[in-house]
């Protein structure tokens, strides 16, 4: 397909209230040309209301929307060059696929034989060569997606906007369609902003993610940034599945640098942490991966394994320490006889963890 450019989308202290409800609360997000960034976050967190104000489906309450570096604060959606897909298809039931994909087309007075070329070009990209004289009733939830999809590749526009668009599919197709939307965005090369409360789509399909909370930007970064080197606990406890485990302490030393004190005896060195100016005894929260935790026979931790989730060569285990769970990833032989009831000993390797303070903001870590 012929590249007409994507766009860059800038926005500056963005705000929307609702009355005296404040919806999205100064949001400042750059958006390079052709970049893949996901809006993620828990329901009501104003995710979806940005989309739709770089939709311009809603007004800017404060602060300014670029695109391409145009602003289009009171710019009609028709006249910003996006193109967007819901998470209802949205497709003219009396129509067949062709029609449906070149609509927009149409309504543009676009000729007919450029309409029929261009919704050829769009139907072998996604794979709808054979399917384009059948109607919206007689195609798969997935394949009504790839149609929706097709009639936004269509247009050609600068910008694609997802509003969270395989939360109506079952957990196989999702899995496929996600793979579906990373070659998409390989192929086109255009700027695709996306919508969706599940970690798992953000970390599988964006170049940079935007992780919102009660319509604060908490944090932006590329995946395993953001999965490694969370800015806040909020950021630590959404991404990743299962999540990061939290454990209540306060920091010392072990004689080389800052130490983190937790229960049950737990010494964990912190060396890697710059903890500043930070009093001894200072409260602070212990954050680490599951597949983080070493499983094994010795260890500082010991406990009783409460659950077991069995994922086939991998487990993810639910060990009960003193009062505290942890969640701990086994594999292999381990994965295959652990067991409810059984003992095991925890340890956290150095270098691994992340310390949130009484605020719940990461404390740095020092450069190597």
């Amino acid at each position: 397909m012929a590249d007409t450019g994507s766009a860059s989308v800038q926005l500056d202290g963005v705000h929307k209230r609702y009355g005296d409800v404040h919806v999205v609360k100064g949001i400042d997000l750059d958006i390079a040309p052709g970049e893949f960034v996901v809006l993620v976050g828990p329901s009501g967190c104003g995710k979806s209301t940005t989309l739709r104000m770089i939709a311009g489906l809603e007004d800017i309450s404060e602060g300014e929307l670029r695109i391409g570096g145009r602003r289009v604060n009171e710019t009609p959606p028709k006249d910003r060059d996006i193109g967007m897909v819901f998470q209802s298809y949205a497709l003219y039931p009396h129509m067949t696929v062709a029609d449906n994909i070149g609509f927009a087309l149409k309504l543009r007075r676009t000729p007919p034989a450029d309409i029929e070329a261009r919704v050829r070009e769009v139907a072998a990209i996604l794979g709808l060569g054979d399917l384009l004289q059948r109607r919206p009733g007689q195609l798969s939830g997935g394949q009504r997606q790839r149609v929706a999809m097709g009639r936004a590749i269509a247009r050609r526009p600068s910008v694609f906007l997802f509003d969270e668009p395989l939360s109506n599919l079952d957990a196989a197709l999702r899995v496929q369609m996600r793979a579906e939307l990373a070659a998409l965005h390989r192929d086109l090369g255009t700027t695709m902003v996306y919508v969706t409360h599940d970690q798992v789509e953000a970390m599988t399909l964006a170049t940079r993610i935007a992780v919102l909370h009660q319509g604060v930007l908490q944090q932006v970064g590329p995946p395993m940034t953001l999965f490694q080197r969370p800015a806040n606990r909020f950021v630590a406890g959404f991404i990743g599945s299962p999540s990061m485990n939290f454990v209540d302490g306060v920091l010392a030393s072990d004689g080389t640098g800052p130490a983190f004190s937790g229960p049950s005896g737990l010494v964990v060195s912190m060396t890697h942490v710059d903890a500043g100016a930070m009093p001894a005894g200072a409260k602070l929260t212990l954050g680490v991966r599951p597949h983080d935790l070493v499983v094994g026979d010795a260890g500082p931790l010991r406990g009783v394994v409460r659950t077991v989730e069995r994922m086939g060569w991998e487990a993810f285990v639910h060990v009960d320490v003193a009062g505290t769970t942890l969640v701990a990833r086994v594999e292999g032989p381990l994965a295959a006889r652990v067991d409810l009831g059984d003992s095991l000993a925890l340890a956290v390797p150095d270098g691994v963890a992340s310390l949130f303070g009484a605020d719940g903001v990461a404390l740095g870590r020092r450069r190597s």
